[in-house]
């Protein structure tokens, strides 16, 4: 294992990745020294450093994106169901404060400027 960091995978610093053997000259360290000069009548499909026209790169990202692969979540039917209903409990929680909290609050606050207490409390004793 070793310690580097790569995009599209856990993002925190710490986390562990297996690097891959080296088979022949595939799946080695990247050397642009090493590599083939592009001809001069080629034309670039970008800079040439990381595109289809340095293999050793396609080959690492290609690596990478196999090993980064996880497999996909099957969702069945109770999981939907439970997950609605978290959805739908939170859209009443939402429209009983819209509509019902926030307008006795605001009246409440009305009543406490002219009487000096909120109507679901007991009058004021103090002075």
């Amino acid at each position: 294992f070793k310690h580097y960091w790569a995009a599209g995978d856990v993002q925190y610093i710490g986390c562990w990745e297996a690097v891959p053997k080296k088979y022949g000259n595939a799946l080695g360290p990247v050397s642009y020294a090493n590599r083939k000069p592009v001809p001069k009548d080629y034309i670039l499909r970008g800079t040439g450093f990381h595109g289809p026209e340095n293999g050793e790169v396609m080959k690492l990202v290609l690596w990478n994106r196999l090993k980064q692969r996880r497999p996909q979540r099957v969702v069945d039917i109770d999981d939907l169901r439970e997950f609605y209903r978290m959805e739908v409990a939170i859209v009443w929680w939402m429209f009983g404060l819209v509509f019902f909290m926030a307008p006795m609050n605001w009246w409440g606050k009305k009543y406490r400027m002219v009487h000096d207490h909120y109507p679901w409390m007991p009058k004021r004793h103090d002075g």
